[in-house]
């Protein structure tokens, strides 16, 4: 591989595992300036402009851009989806989904709910080696059609959705059809995403999600509490499950909180 050749797979390799966060970047962009060149993007995210053209094709795809030549516009009526906003506590969910990856084991059956730290866990064992090249090596529920949006290319997971109504705010299904779907399977590990932990246990501010969330804490063997640091000793508007349903807790360092008693905490 010559020099150039060999500088140019690095800055595409580089692009790509900072896939998000450019499609991100490009929404706001667009969201702020109303158009964007293929150019200007080149210049803004530092990858090439066969890149920059791939991620323009994926969002207009989505219906989140309209392209055009050399470049993309804005639709009108323009938003950027949820799973798409920066919100500055990114990189702390990434750091949580990708230490609640490493405690899935090849074999399991993994029920996910909706959230952004879920969606954030999906992504980490989308990109987990050791499960790449094992077809079907996990099987995973969900009621959240962003997260089964990011693995449903995976031929590593198989991957089952719930059904139900969609909560657009959040991408979750919920609803008798998403619990008495969650009720037909048994998971040897779920991860329930919170809005608050306290001594009464984990609660979530959407009661719409919450009887389906309680469906997969009394279907699994283990269940590991997704929540923000900065929701420990916060108490949310509905009850999900009581401290003793819940195994494990990770969350990230960024901000202080006191220790629960009798609960284990994985902090990253």
């Amino acid at each position: 591989m010559t020099e150039t050749s060999s500088a140019s797979a690095t800055r595409e390799l580089s692009g790509d595992l900072n896939q998000h966060q450019r499609l991100s970047g490009i929404l706001e962009l667009l969201a702020e300036k109303g158009r964007i060149s293929v150019h200007d993007a080149v210049n803004a995210f530092n990858v090439s402009g066969a890149t920059i053209r791939r991620d323009l094709d994926h969002l207009a795809s989505r219906q989140l851009l309209h392209r055009t030549r050399g470049g993309a516009v804005a639709l009108l009526a323009y938003d950027i989806p949820l799973g798409y906003r920066g919100d500055g506590t990114t990189e702390s969910r990434q750091r949580i989904g990708v230490a609640a990856a490493s405690k899935v084991n090849i074999g399991d059956v993994v029920g996910i709910t909706g959230g952004t730290i879920g969606l954030e866990l999906a992504r980490a064992l989308a990109a987990r080696p050791d499960l790449v090249n094992v077809p079907e090596a996990i099987t995973v529920v969900t009621n959240a059609v962003n997260v089964a949006y990011e693995l449903s290319a995976r031929s590593s997971i198989r991957l089952l959705l719930t059904g139900g109504v969609v909560r657009q705010r959040t991408f979750a299904m919920g609803g008798d059809i998403a619990k008495e779907t969650v009720h037909r399977f048994s998971f040897d590990h779920s991860f329930i995403e919170g809005d608050g932990l306290t001594e009464e246990g984990l609660s979530i501010d959407d009661e719409f999600s919450a009887e389906v969330q309680r469906a997969f804490v009394a279907r699994s063997t283990r269940t590991t509490a997704l929540v923000d640091s900065a929701h420990i000793g916060r108490r949310a508007f509905v009850n999900t499950c009581a401290l003793r349903d819940i195994d494990c807790v990770t969350t990230d360092t960024d901000s202080p909180f006191v220790a629960i008693p009798g609960l284990a905490i994985d902090a990253v």
